[in-house]
């Protein structure tokens, strides 16, 4: 039984001598999946991030875009594509921080506009919110406003109350605000 009791402490030894002696393999380069991804306003693709070597003791990594507007990206690689443009998503390595980069290329999926018939309850709205003399009335049954206001954050929530009813023709700088604001709305519906 001593031999028995002699040899156990012998084996517990040994494995702590071999588990104390592991050394820490440090990490030498990270690399994403995908050098480069394309991605429509709304969708989402994963980024794998691959260290090596493979056996790294320390294989935190952190994700981030340089452009949140166009795209986000979590703490898992998930990438969210958000508005038209380009970004450079990045992953870096808490160990050595090693990087490695993805460009990303976004692209707007929005039909283009096509003019329809108001519904009668925003005929009368068109009418109430606006001057007669500013109102144009086409054959199709959609109208045309011209309007001259001052720029501000109210004015950009009055044109987008109309909702799908509305399309602004100029300034262009107006129409690509409105865009990103109605693109923000449509994330919180995802």
């Amino acid at each position: 039984m001593k031999n028995l009791f002699n040899l156990i402490t012998a084996t517990i030894l040994l494995f702590s001598v071999l588990v104390s002696c592991k050394k820490n393999e440090s990490v030498q380069s990270v690399w994403i999946s995908q050098k480069t991804l394309t991605l429509e306003v709304g969708k989402m693709a994963t980024l794998t991030a691959t260290i090596m070597p493979k056996n790294a003791t320390n294989k935190t990594v952190q994700w981030e875009s340089n452009n949140n507007d166009v795209a986000t990206v979590n703490n898992s690689g998930m990438v969210t594509a958000l508005t038209e443009g380009k970004t450079l998503i990045a992953v870096t390595t808490q160990d050595g921080n090693r990087k490695s980069y993805c460009f990303v290329t976004v692209k707007d999926t929005l039909p283009p506009f096509e003019p329809k018939p108001i519904e009668p309850e925003m005929v009368f709205r068109v009418f109430d919110e606006f001057d007669d003399e500013m109102i144009e009335k086409h054959p199709d049954g959609s109208f045309m406003v011209n309007v001259t206001w001052d720029e501000d954050n109210w004015i950009y929530g009055f044109l987008l109350s109309f909702g799908e009813y509305i399309e602004v023709l100029e300034p262009e700088h107006v129409k690509k605000i409105l865009k990103k604001k109605a693109e923000k709305i449509l994330q919180k519906y995802l």
